[in-house]
């Protein structure tokens, strides 16, 4: 049956004792290239202006799309860089500096999603919002801000954790490869939904038609661990549902 074809990606994840990639910040990490240049997607960048740079690290086994944009008086969510990018380097994005006051200011956000993993799937977008000081008036405030990216199965609440959160240094950890068993749809809470989801996955098995699910949320779908997906893991699936409701103790077990 077709869903010998997720057998893979459950040994993948087996397999996957330690995170897929490292902090390319690390020693030994492709922080011994230099960082690949990115060039811009917007049409009126000054380079007298540039005052500052981003440096992103992307990790091996994922691809990045990165898009930086600014607001300033003149422009509102303005395209700055929009780039997809290999994993295992480190990238770098020339930006301009402004006074950041009065009717001269620039706010930068810059968003990144992760592509790949164990079930090759895309991340939710990272963001973050910078300024960078006006490289005429200060015109030694060079700044640099980096944002190193790993990629791991922990469990958490969230897709992805900020693990060192400095002013001109971040480094996130993205959960691309953790799946949480009976959380079929993926918004982090168990209960009739992905049961029904399962029973639909069920009745599209049976009936040789195109599988509803990801590889991810197959995984997930399959609590019992018994490689189909079926009307027993709904059952499981409602069980737990029914304990957390009434002040039990939920388990998959």
């Amino acid at each position: 049956m077709r869903h010998f074809k997720y057998l893979a990606a459950a040994a993948a994840l087996t397999l996957a004792a330690a995170p897929i990639s490292m902090n390319v910040f690390a020693e030994g990490g492709a922080s011994n290239t230099e960082p690949v240049k990115v060039e811009a997607v917007c049409e009126h960048i000054n380079p007298a202006d540039i005052n500052g740079s981003v440096v992103v690290a992307v990790p091996e086994g994922v691809s990045a799309n990165v898009s930086i944009v600014y607001e300033s008086p003149e422009y509102d969510a303005h395209k700055y860089y929009e780039s997809t990018l290999e994993g295992g380097k480190n990238y770098s994005f020339d930006i301009e500096g402004r006074d950041n006051i009065g009717d001269d200011y620039r706010n930068y956000t810059i968003s990144v999603e992760l592509n790949g993993g164990v079930y090759d799937i895309t991340s939710e977008a990272y963001t973050d919002t910078f300024s960078i000081p006006d490289g005429n008036d200060n015109p030694d405030s060079f700044c640099e801000k980096s944002y190193a990216f790993t990629v791991d199965d922990r469990e958490s609440s969230s897709e992805w954790d900020v693990t060192l959160d400095e002013e001109n240094k971040k480094e996130i950890a993205v959960h691309l490869d953790y799946v949480k068993l009976g959380d079929v749809n993926g918004d982090t809470v168990i209960d009739a939904s992905d049961a029904n989801l399962v029973l639909v996955e069920y009745a599209m098995l049976i009936t040789d038609r195109p599988s509803v699910l990801t590889s991810k949320s197959y995984i997930a779908a399959d609590v019992n661990k018994d490689n189909t997906v079926d009307s027993s893991d709904a059952a499981k699936i409602l069980v737990y549902y029914a304990a957390s409701l009434t002040g039990g103790n939920p388990t998959m077990e």
